[in-house]
């Protein structure tokens, strides 16, 4: 008899014959009133007929018959919930997650709790928790829908911190920006954990595969990154963060010509981002093209004119091209703003590579004049050696047994008059 009633009550509630399933029940419960898991079944179908306090009711007869029973707990903190009973709800979730810790359902319903009240630290703690527990379980729906949830509230509190400012793209909203924020900040572990289990409910996220590249960049795993960047491309997730990343990988890789693609793809995407022309700029220095360096240095400066390490970069870049009193004055300015960010780590850094570089002066003033031509040489033609060597010898060859001086001088003539040599 006892058999047939719980079969019977629990087809009910499969067909949602709730009212049946509630008869059922109590005609069980009255023949066994000590049978914890019919007041419980009881509760979730006085729940789901909209009879609340009955619910809450059955509930605590539950837990009095059975002190952890975690579903029990559970149903009890839905029902008060509905009843606008927050504290008692809390209480009776944390409960359940005392009895059960792996409780996904029971960790997305108290960040519910936590979003509801502006605890948005806590909620996003508990969404992330049960969107971890959901993918263990192989419940992806449950932990996508946690994962909006989180894309939801970063999107309305948290931007990520950066020195060089620029336009948002479509890759650094949302939830992402707290990956990125962590990775800034050097946390590339917790980055890396958190995207990690985006991907394993999502591996064909585009973003995500883009974030990840970068958490691997910021650590140095150069060929993780490019396999990450690659795969965000070849996923649609054309965004000039991708190329922007994928250029400075390929920079540290000594692939110059390919990080110079990236950069020039990044900025017809956005061609106001000045980070990409910091990124283009190291490249064509790395290839002694420091003219080229030096005018994207000044675009990224036109857009960021409070960026300090791009004044370094240049200040730098003219060093190499002899051109000190610009030199001088970048790194002037760099240590001006490093002093007001009181960066006094950096500040020391563009110091001492000023004082390196007055300390040169002497040596500078008596150079030769070939030297001085040279170098001026160097400066019109962005720093390549072989490029003015070569300029040099065919000068020899046109007009053989002249001073070194000048064949230096025709060469920088030529140039400066823009002929076609």
């Amino acid at each position: 008899m006892t058999h047939s009633l719980w079969t019977q009550a629990l087809a009910q509630i499969q067909a949602r014959d709730y009212t049946g399933a509630i008869a059922t029940l109590t005609q069980l419960i009255e023949s066994h009133p000590h049978d914890a898991p019919a007041y419980f079944q009881r509760g979730k179908a006085h729940f789901q007929a909209g009879q609340i306090y009955e619910a809450v009711s059955d509930y605590g007869k539950t837990l009095a018959l059975d002190p952890q029973h975690a579903q029990a707990y559970y149903g009890r903190a839905l029902a008060r919930l509905t009843l606008k009973n927050p504290l008692g709800a809390l209480a009776d979730i944390n409960a359940a997650l005392d009895q059960q810790p792996d409780y996904a359902a029971a960790h997305q319903l108290r960040a519910t709790l936590h979003e509801r009240q502006a605890q948005t630290r806590q909620a996003i703690a508990d969404y992330k928790a049960a969107a971890k527990l959901f993918l263990a379980q192989d419940k992806p729906d449950g932990a996508r829908y946690c994962l909006d949830k989180i894309d939801q509230i970063q999107a309305q509190t948290i931007r990520p911190p950066s020195s060089h400012p620029h336009s948002p793209t479509p890759g650094e909203k949302d939830y992402f920006q707290h990956i990125l924020s962590l990775t800034q900040q050097g946390d590339t572990r917790q980055a890396l954990e958190d995207i990690n289990w985006i991907l394993q409910a999502d591996s064909q996220d585009g973003r995500a595969h883009c974030c990840r590249g970068l958490v691997y960049l910021k650590q140095g795993n150069l060929q993780g990154a490019m396999a990450d960047l690659n795969q965000a491309l070849a996923l649609q997730f054309t965004d000039a963060l991708v190329y922007r990343s994928r250029a400075k990988a390929r920079l540290q890789l000594g692939d110059i010509q390919g990080a110079i693609a990236d950069c020039n793809q990044a900025l017809s995407l956005s061609p106001e981002d000045a980070e990409t022309y910091v990124a283009r700029g190291n490249a064509y220095r790395s290839m002694q093209h420091y003219l080229g360096a030096i005018e994207d240095y000044g675009e990224a400066l036109s857009r960021h004119p409070e960026n300090p390490e791009v004044f370094f970069d240049r200040g730098n870049t003219y060093a190499l091209i002899g051109d000190r009193p610009q030199a001088i004055a970048d790194y002037q300015r760099a240590m001006t703003l490093f002093c007001a960010q009181e960066n006094w780590p950096q500040y020391h850094r563009v110091q001492n590579q000023l004082a390196a570089l007055e300390s040169q002066a002497p040596a500078a003033a008596a150079s030769s004049p070939g030297d001085r031509l040279y170098q001026r040489l160097l400066g019109l033609i962005g720093g390549n050696r072989d490029l003015a060597e070569g300029m040099i010898k065919r000068m020899k060859h046109q007009y053989p047994g002249r001073s070194q001086e000048w064949y230096l001088e025709s060469v920088i003539h030529n140039l400066e008059q823009n002929l076609d040599f």
